[in-house]
């Protein structure tokens, strides 16, 4: 557990570094299996630095449903 003062950049770094860069390279590789993978991996760390630094209560999760319901995001071919 960390101290409720301890610097955010601290805990931040030891949660988040990995799956950060995890998700950068399924990015770069353009995988959608290693992205789905590394989102999932990097949520997991948010939820356990906000638990870590006693915020819990903030919850972060994947993306339910689409927000904007007029926009069709699917690649088209021209």
């Amino acid at each position: 557990m960390f101290k409720k003062d301890a610097p955010i950049a601290d805990i931040l770094d030891k949660f988040t570094a990995q799956p950060l860069n995890d998700l950068e390279s399924a990015i770069k590789a353009k995988d959608s299996v290693k992205f789905r993978k590394s989102f999932d991996r990097l949520t997991r760390a948010c939820n356990e630095c906000h638990e870590a630094a006693s915020q819990g209560f903030i919850v972060i999760k994947r993306p339910g449903t689409l927000q904007y319901t007029n926009q069709e995001f699917a690649v088209r071919k021209y």
